[in-house]
């Protein structure tokens, strides 16, 4: 991180490989400070410019420390929260697991119920027709 600007309202800092997505958080972070009057990034060009950040406040440092300790806080509650759907995914998983071999189970045995009761009708119904056939010569 190199400090570009720095007065007693102004900050402006240039952040070495980062790109869009911190400093968009970090920005709208900033603007959701009371003491922040404007704050915006810039990234030069698309591939090799590095970002600027500027942040126009009573107290720039104060406000940038503050925005960058809400973001981590943030990132964790995130973090925590998709450990917990992770937990929740893989709970629910071995249930759906347990429900799928059950069904099959019981699917298979009723396809083969199914089957052999339609090899049994068949079978009637093919017996049925030859006598049919042979009560009518």
């Amino acid at each position: 991180m190199k400090i570009i600007k720095d007065t007693k309202k102004e900050l402006e800092i240039e952040i070495d490989g980062e790109s869009h997505t911190l400093c968009n958080a970090l920005r709208k972070i900033l603007m959701e400070d009371k003491d922040v009057l404007s704050a915006a990034y810039v990234i030069e060009h698309p591939i090799v410019g590095e970002p600027k950040l500027y942040i126009n406040a009573k107290n720039p440092k104060k406000s940038l420390k503050n925005a960058s300790e809400t973001l981590k806080s943030r990132c964790e509650e995130f973090k925590d929260l998709i450990g917990t759907v992770d937990t929740d995914t893989k709970s629910k998983s071995k249930k759906s697991t347990k429900k799928r071999s059950t069904k099959a189970k019981t699917s298979s045995a009723s396809k083969t119920k199914k089957r052999s009761t339609k090899a049994k009708t068949s079978s009637a119904s093919k017996t049925k027709k030859k006598s049919t056939k042979k009560s009518k010569k």
